[in-house]
Parts: structure tokens; C-alpha cells; sequence
């Protein structure tokens, strides 16, 4: 548990650069520095995290967990992984408290240009989900239609609504659930390619090959016969691999790092039916065996305790009308609709904090941008929230409470679906759902991307020019976001 925690840990410290990148990351570590795990299993977690609701890299990190050392392994993952940025966003808290109470213009500034660049950043990260997620005219109709209703229709349900009325009509129409030429095209305007064997951690190239992981890993619906990946030809290893090659980096007999050859993954033993990504044996090239054991018991139970909070939170919001269950349920219903990316909790947060007056307009969109410049989940945004918040207890006891609570719904889900998991992924009809969902939410950022973060953030002539370079260095790629948002934070400080 505790070289899973390590690990983690210095991951949540250096991985810069959102959901995607997070992806290459882990591939580099895990599979071809570690050995934990091989590509093909870590495929599998991409698809799965792909098909659940909630933070889909740090469930990724989770299963990647769950697979080294069980229950406790999938925990100090999370802890880890997650542990930097929630505390650099409770800082956050904190300090926008204090500006808050401030008249110095040099802060009004620096925060003006946090807003101004939150905006090119979720516009950004419109145009690349909406250049996979709506691929051809049925998905862009169910986008434009969601962006409409919240718009038209600005009331605290209609993000629920959207979500759950997309999958409906997924599930019973005959929507694309697999994107194929939509794909290649969108990876060959990218430019993206397989990372060198010798391609640092964190290195461009590696969060390349974490965006391609995302897609040819995505695998909802019936494959063809001895497909291995989205649109491959039958027969086909993972991308760039030849027959026969071992993992990135590692010499043929090697075994994971401090393990015995022929190791399995502590503890683990089979409790149930076939679980989705189990490998049950040695690998010639070391690989430790990588098995994601969970009791059917313990997946109902997940499951079971997903839908009952799911339910019962509005219910004890309406009847006790405490602000610590208000805080839980705002952070646990958006944790639990999150499809396609962690830029999509920012709607979903905004509509449930903002109107009811949590968090004022402008601290939560300062706090977004502040977001951006950090390692790690961009879920820990909801720490800064809850430290923030004028309900519940406010400081750090809520920001924590607000963390647990959005990333719960992220932990449960992946418990309880890893036994059906090989049921889930060869449905079409699941798979339509998931595509219709992912269309929408879509347009739910679109609509986002308006009102309240251009709305709010882009007040002047200043605010456009720093969103509009800001948003035309993230297009570039060779500026760190990090630096992006500190240059942002710093030009409107300077043209205060």
C-alpha cells in the first residue's frame, strides 16, 4: 500500500495538463516504467473509465490500484493522486477569502485574468470534445438541443434532465455508438503519435499518446472478431507494437520492481463471476499479473449505496435544510453526472452552488481559473468550493467534505461495474447511451462556456485580449497550462 501511495503521490505532484494527460502519465509509469500492468489491461481501464460517470482518470488510478493491492490500494490511490491539489485549492479557499475582503486593484486584476483565461480554456476543451463526442449531424443535433434547453430554460434540474433524458433516447434509437473514421481523423489533425521508448515522464509526446489511449481504448459495443482496439484490423497488437514486443522499456524476464517472478497482485483471489481486465497468469516480458477482483456482494453493495444517496440527499435537503447535506448533495449529483471529461463538472457545480447563493459568481469562476494551473484531478476544484461555501462549515473541514463527496460517486461506480463489465461493453445499446450522453454534455459545457464563464469573465476589451491569447497558446500546445494561467493571472494585474 504504501509504494502505491508513494507513487501516486508524486503523480499528483508533477501531472500538469487535465484528464487527458493524466492518461499518459500513468501509461508511461505503470506500464512502461513499472510493469504493473500491460497495455492492453491498461486499454481496458481507459474504456471502462470512458463508459462510468465521474473523474475518469482518477478512476483509471483507481482500478490501476484496486488491480496492485486491493480495497487499500484503490484508497491510497485516490489519496495520493488527489492529496496536492486538494490541498493547493483549499490554500485557494483560504486566500480568496482574504481578497474578498480586499480593495487592492492589483487583486481584482489578478483575478479578472483567472476568469478571462477559465474561458479560453473551457472553449478549448469544447471544440476538442466536440470534435470527438459529436462526429456527424445526429450527435451535433443532440449537443445544439442540450445547449438550448440550459439556455432557454435556466432552472437547477435541467442539467439532470438533459443527462438522463440523452441516454434514454441513446438506449432506444439507433444513434453511432462507435466513432471509427470520426477517430483517425480527429488523432491525424492532432498530430498524435506513439511517445519513443525514451520519452521523459510528462514530456509532450506522452500526453499525446494519453489522448490516443482515450480513444482507441473506448471500446463500447460489439467489436469486430479479433479486434483489439476501435477500428483495428482483425489481428492487430496496440499501436506501434510488433508481434512479440514486451513492454515499453523492459527486457525480456524483467519482473515489476521489488517483486518476485510470478507474483500476483497481493491479496487477490477470485470471489466471483470473470471480472473485466483479470489477467490470471505471469508474463513472459515481467509484467506483473494484473487482476481486478471484486465480489459480487461488494458491487451490489457499491452499487446499492450509489442509489440510495443518489436519492436519498435531495430528500434529507428538503427536510433537514442543513447546510453540510446541501454541500454533500450539490458535490455527489455532480460527481455522479460527469460524462466525457472533469471540464464538465464545471456546469454541473456552477448550477447547484451558484444560484443558491454558496458560492458568489465570481469567486467560483476565479477559483476554476486558479484550478487550471494545478497538478492533478480537476474534481479538487470542489475542495476550493466547499472551503469557500457559505453553507456547511465552511475552511478546510468542508473543503474536505465536498472532496470525499464528489469523487464518492466515482469510487462506487467503478466497484460495482468492474463483474459486468464485459456484459456492459458488448451491449450496442449501452453503447448508444453512452454516445447520446456524450453528445450532450457536449452541449451542457457549450452552454457553460456562454453563461456564466464568458459572461462573467470577459467584462472588457481586456478581458477578450487575455482570454483570446490565452486561448490561442492553449491551441499552440507549446506553452504549460500552468504557465498560460499564471501569464493570464499576471498581464491582468498589470492592466488593472
Amino acid at each position: 500500500m504504501n509504494s502505491v501511495f508513494r507513487v501516486f503521490l508524486r503523480l499528483g505532484l508533477t501531472s500538469f495538463g487535465g484528464p487527458i494527460a493524466h492518461l499518459g502519465y500513468f501509461r508511461e509509469e505503470f506500464v512502461g516504467r513499472r510493469r504493473w500492468l500491460r497495455d492492453e489491461d491498461f486499454a481496458g481501464a481507459v474504456a471502462l473509465s470512458q463508459f462510468l460517470p465521474g473523474a475518469s482518470s482518477s478512476q483509471v488510478g483507481m482500478l490501476v490500484g484496486l488491480g496492485r493491492r486491493g480495497m487499500t490500494g484503490l484508497i491510497a490511490a485516490w489519496i495520493g493522486f488527489t492529496l496536492p491539489s486538494a490541498a493547493l485549492m483549499i490554500g485557494a479557499g483560504y486566500a480568496s477569502q482574504t481578497w474578498a475582503t480586499s480593495e487592492n486593484s492589483a487583486v481584482a486584476g489578478a483575478i479578472s485574468g483567472l476568469k478571462a483565461v477559465a474561458a479560453a480554456v473551457v472553449l478549448q476543451a469544447v471544440i476538442q470534445m466536440g470534435r470527438v463526442l459529436t462526429p456527424d449531424a445526429q450527435r451535433l443535433a443532440v449537443a445544439a438541443s442540450a445547449a438550448a434547453l440550459v439556455l432557454l430554460w435556466p432552472v437547477p434540474w435541467i442539467h439532470v434532465a438533459v443527462v438522463v433524458v440523452s441516454g434514454l433516447l441513446g438506449f432506444a434509437s439507433g444513434l453511432p455508438q462507435r466513432r471509427g473514421a470520426a477517430v483517425r481523423r480527429f488523432r491525424k489533425r492532432s498530430n498524435l503519435r506513439k511517445p519513443p521508448s525514451h520519452a521523459p515522464v510528462g514530456s509532450r509526446s506522452t500526453s499525446m499518446a494519453s489522448t490516443e489511449a482515450v480513444e482507441v481504448g473506448e471500446t463500447i459495443g460489439s467489436p469486430a472478431p479479433g479486434d483489439t482496439t476501435e477500428g483495428a484490423a482483425p489481428g492487430d497488437t496496440t499501436e506501434g507494437a510488433a508481434p512479440g514486443d514486451t513492454t515499453e522499456g523492459a527486457a525480456p524476464g524483467d519482473t515489476t520492481e521489488g517483486a518476485a517472478p510470478g507474483d500476483t497482485t497481493e491479496g487477490a483471489t477470485v470471489s466471483g463471476s470473470a471480472e473485466a481486465l483479470d489477467r490470471t497468469s505471469g508474463s513472459p516480458d515481467g509484467t506483473r499479473s494484473f487482476r481486478l477482483v471484486v465480489s459480487p456482494r461488494l458491487a451490489t453493495l457499491a452499487a446499492a449505496m450509489f442509489g440510495f444517496l443518489l436519492v436519498a440527499l435531495p430528500i434529507a435537503v428538503r427536510l433537514t435544510g442543513d447546510g453540510t447535506v446541501r454541500l454533500i448533495d450539490a458535490c455527489f449529483r455532480a460527481g455522479s453526472l460527469v460524462f466525457g471529461g472533469g471540464h464538465v463538472v464545471l456546469p454541473l457545480l456552477e448550477s447547484a452552488t451558484v444560484p443558491s447563493g454558496m458560492v458568489d459568481s465570481s469567486t467560483f469562476m476565479a477559483g476554476y481559473g486558479t484550478a487550471q494551473a494545478l497538478p492533478g484531478p480537476l474534481f479538487s476544484f470542489a475542495a476550493y468550493l466547499g472551503t469557500v461555501s457559505t453553507v456547511g462549515p465552511g475552511g478546510a473541514l468542508g473543503g474536505l467534505i465536498a472532496l470525499v463527496a464528489i469523487f464518492l460517486p466515482s469510487a462506487l461506480l467503478v466497484i460495482a461495474a468492474i463483474p459486468l463489465w464485459e456484459r456492459l461493453r458488448a451491449n450496442p445499446a449501452a453503447g448508444r447511451a453512452v454516445a447520446a450522453v456524450g453528445a450532450a454534455v457536449v452541449g451542457l459545457l457549450a452552454a457553460a462556456c456562454y453563461d456564466p464563464v464568458i459572461v462573467t469573465g470577459v467584462t472588457s476589451w481586456t478581458t477578450a485580449a487575455i482570454a483570446l491569447g490565452s486561448f490561442v497558446l492553449l491551441v499552440s500546445r507549446r506553452v504549460p497550462v500552468w504557465l498560460i494561467v499564471a501569464g493570464a493571472a499576471g498581464a491582468g494585474l498589470a492592466l488593472r
